[in-house]
């Protein structure tokens, strides 16, 4: 790829008119001071500044939404870690081919959801605790 595809690439995911208008008469040196990071933007969607990290004592404390966490607690609640062993040589197996072929073995009638935890560890999230004695 040529450096000013790279340019035009960076331009066109750019949607921010002030940012692309400073793109243009300054290059990208001046880009980077001007662009969050992804984590930047959310953060103060995720986690306001009223819940920062504070030290207390000898411990670290964080202030936690007792809403949030129980909506989260409730998602894991019937969720389990499984781990794929594939023979030596073999592909890995993409996500939504071994989601395919779980359902197949389960036959579950409700949604769940599989999400991929790298070295071959998956997390499978259930709804209900019949579906997972059933698994």
């Amino acid at each position: 790829m040529e450096v000013s595809d790279l340019f035009s690439e960076i331009e066109l995911r750019t949607r921010d008119p002030s940012i692309q208008k400073d793109f243009h008469t300054n290059g990208l040196s001046n880009l980077k001071l001007v662009m969050k990071s992804y984590a930047q933007a959310i953060s103060s969607v995720i986690a306001p500044v009223s819940s920062a990290p504070k030290k207390k004592g000898d411990y670290v404390a964080i202030k936690v939404n007792p809403k949030a966490y129980e909506e989260r607690l409730k998602l894991c609640s019937y969720s389990l870690i499984g781990r794929v062993i594939l023979s030596k040589g073999e592909e890995p197996w993409k996500v939504l081919t071994l989601k395919e072929k779980l359902q197949s073995f389960w036959k579950l009638n409700s949604q769940w959801r599989l999400i991929s935890l790298g070295r071959g560890f998956f997390q499978i999230l259930l709804n209900y605790e019949e579906d997972k004695a059933k698994v």
